[in-house]
């Protein structure tokens, strides 16, 4: 008697879906791919991420084509103007990038005692006296930084040269001494 399919009472069709389910139950499960990507937690992983990533980039596209035109047209069209204690308006209207630059440029402006210090930062503010704007000490700063540590590159250099120099001359000088000296042995 020959086994076949057939002879089970299977035919292909239901063989290859009950294979199927069983890898499915089993990777659903982890007993054949422990800690795999096909475990229970790799699956649910794999699943967060792609969802994260897709949420994210839902996110980015809506936020680029609503939120952000709407943002652009509010901070371009916003006007301020400086009020008293009673809310009436007293200075000159300005656009938000108006008022920016004009904050930016009364920060740059503002007068700094020797050590870079504002009045209102100083300790001693009765003794305090302007001698720069912050801009000026930025780039003092800056340039001093930059002066420096050129000058420790530069003497670093200077200092590798000058002892390997000695290092020659001495050895130079080491060895017409060991020439010039004869050792003898009395007995």
């Amino acid at each position: 008697m020959e086994l076949s399919l057939e002879s089970l009472g299977l035919t292909k069709e239901a063989l290859k879906d009950l294979v199927v389910e069983k890898l499915a139950r089993e990777a659903m499960e982890g007993s054949t791919y422990e800690d795999g990507p096909f475990s229970e937690e790799g699956m649910l992983s794999a699943i967060e991420d792609r969802t994260a990533k897709s949420i994210k980039n839902i996110v980015e596209k809506v936020y680029e084509e609503q939120v952000l035109p709407d943002v652009r047209k509010f901070v371009e069209g916003l006007c301020l103007q400086e009020t008293n204690k009673w809310g009436e308006q007293t200075g000159k209207k300005m656009t938000f990038t108006e008022f920016l630059v004009a904050q930016v440029d009364a920060y740059i402006r503002e007068p700094l005692d020797h050590n870079g210090k504002t009045k209102a930062d100083s300790r001693n503010s009765y003794d305090w006296k302007p001698s720069t704007t912050r801009v000026v000490y930025a780039i003092h700063e800056y340039m001093h930084h930059h002066i420096r540590v050129a000058m420790e590159d530069a003497l670093k250099t200077a200092n590798a040269s000058i002892v390997q120099g000695i290092q020659e001359a001495a050895t130079m000088k080491l060895s017409e001494i060991a020439k010039q000296l004869k050792v003898s042995v009395k007995t």
